[in-house]
């Protein structure tokens, strides 16, 4: 084998679970070339990749065809391709050029309800729901693993990173601050504003004194993270001023990380910190499962509550009611 390819959506998450599916086939073929493609985001998927030297991340979509034209040249002859995990249809332009860039009997690809399926893929593995919910998202990787014949040298989860002097830049100290990610990039997958500045000023209130609260966020988070912050001591809002490494580093660095099911809890669950994850019900089953962090990173959801019922605002029940008390309270025992 010389070269493998997975196909990812744009997002932290999902790029740290390809990087999972390479990284065992790394340890297979060493010697092979490994690429990730994605359709945007490739600078962000990039750094938060860095620490990976055999890994390419390949960022092409139809807005830039030249792009598409590169990634073919650079891309075809693949012996192994694994496109998107998804219980919803993939992308149908994606899997069309995946198989233009993929040898006879190398393409896999996930039962997604599309009727070409049988047409496009050497390889189709079934999508078990149940044991998704049950166990997480990594057992579809290793179902894809298993699929290619692939051993599982690398069972568990890390990130290889470049260290850097983040904490000291925003002055802050190793292991004296909390780090809170709020945001998810989708307002329909967010705490509402109320609940966001209640969890702020809550942990405020039960925090020690000398341990800051640091909101991180994205640029567009910030006006968001400095109502959150609503001019408290010791609330420090860093959304739109940290790279993805220094954001890595930051929480390399916590004392403990809280927030919702993003690639900022998906890094801290990599590095092993102490970790509070607010989630819908859908996303703590398939991505706090078991299997994918060992079960010990907390994950809260009020499941009593209901996503599908008709609602008057756009923030999700099962997670904008989750108790406060019990977030304060799992925060607090990693303190």
């Amino acid at each position: 084998m010389t070269k493998a390819i997975t196909f990812r959506a744009s997002s932290l998450g999902d790029a740290l679970m390809g990087k999972y599916f390479l990284e065992n086939v790394h340890a297979f073929s060493p010697d092979s070339r490994f690429f990730m493609f994605v359709g945007s985001r490739g600078g962000m998927i990039r750094e938060l990749l860095s620490g990976y030297p055999w890994l390419t991340v390949i960022e092409a979509n139809r807005k830039k065809p030249q792009t598409i034209l590169d990634a073919w040249r650079i891309l075809k002859g693949s012996e192994i391709t694994l496109t998107q995990v998804s219980e919803k249809h993939f992308s149908t332009p994606s899997k069309l050029f995946a198989r233009l860039v993929t040898k006879s009997g190398g393409l896999a690809g996930f039962e997604d309800g599309f009727w070409g399926n049988a047409f496009l893929y050497d390889i189709r593995i079934p999508f078990t729901g149940g044991e998704r919910e049950s166990r997480g998202i990594v057992t579809e990787e290793r179902k894809a693993l298993a699929a290619f014949g692939i051993p599982i040298s690398i069972s568990e989860f890390s990130l290889s990173f470049p260290k850097n002097d983040a904490v000291s830049k925003f002055s802050l100290t190793p292991n004296q601050y909390a780090l809170l990610h709020l945001f998810s990039g989708n307002e329909g997958r967010d705490v509402s504003p109320e609940k966001r500045k209640l969890i702020v000023r809550e942990l405020r209130k039960v925090l020690p004194a000398d341990i800051a609260i640091v909101l991180t966020g994205g640029p567009g988070d910030v006006p968001r993270a400095t109502d959150a912050a609503n001019g408290l001591p010791g609330v420090m809002v860093l959304a739109g001023e940290t790279t993805i490494t220094e954001l890595i580093n930051l929480i390399a660095n916590a004392r403990v990380v809280m927030g919702l099911n993003t690639g900022a809890a998906h890094i801290a669950a990599h590095l092993k910190r102490p970790l509070v994850v607010l989630s819908q019900e859908g996303g703590k089953n398939a991505w706090w499962g078991k299997e994918m962090y060992g079960g010990v990173p907390v994950a809260l959801c009020n499941e009593s509550a209901d996503d599908k019922a008709p609602r008057e605002r756009i923030y999700p029940p099962t997670l904008d009611t989750i108790d406060i008390d019990l977030i304060t309270r799992s925060v607090m025992k990693f303190v």
